[in-house]
């Protein structure tokens, strides 16, 4: 150590390194080359990635899609093979009379033209 000795700091508790500007690139502590590095680092964060980003625009989105895929499959087996199936032959079958009592099986015209 040169020179003459340092009196004792007036305020020995004061955090003077907390007030002092940016003490880490002062003290050449620095990590980045850029001093403004350490806080642009959260722009290349994971969770502000191009991917999470829309992902995170449409919460809920992925499982909306899987209930609504359930819904259509389970609507599907119902009309074609499932209790619906009945009641579905007997429409048809209530629309085939239908049309034969209204005009003969053709399903344009009824006399209107």
């Amino acid at each position: 150590m040169t020179g003459p000795p340092r009196p004792p700091p007036e305020f020995p508790y004061f955090p003077f390194k907390t007030w002092r500007v940016n003490p880490s690139y002062l003290e050449g502590r620095v990590r980045h080359a850029d001093p403004w590095g350490r806080r642009e680092a959260w722009r290349y964060n994971d969770f502000f990635s191009a991917k999470n980003r829309i992902r995170n625009m449409t919460p809920g989105l992925g499982i909306a899609t899987v209930a609504f895929a359930v819904y259509v499959a389970y609507d599907k087996w119902y009309q074609s093979s499932g209790p619906g199936a009945e009641e579905n032959a007997k429409w048809a079958k209530w629309m085939e009379e239908r049309e034969e009592r209204i005009g003969g099986g053709s399903a344009q015209g009824h006399g209107h033209h």
